[in-house]
């Protein structure tokens, strides 16, 4: 399942993919992987952690990147 807004959230939040991964309590490769859109779906527990690690609702992830504060 693509986040596009994954890499958006997370360079306004200003932290690296190692950062996030560490934050977030998963690999460095599965932030990679899910910026890329290499992986098919996301669980629930790695939704949550991504979310909280960045400070936005889970709903937030989904969007495209341009559409949350473009205005």
């Amino acid at each position: 399942m693509l986040l596009p807004g994954l890499k958006a959230a997370r360079s306004r939040a200003g932290l690296t993919q190692e950062q996030l991964a560490s934050v977030a309590g998963i690999s460095s490769a599965t932030v990679f992987k899910h910026e890329q859109g290499q992986v098919k779906g996301v669980s629930g527990k790695t939704l949550q952690a991504l979310s909280r690690a960045l400070g936005v609702d889970t709903t937030a992830l989904f969007l495209p990147p341009n559409s949350e504060g473009s205005e």
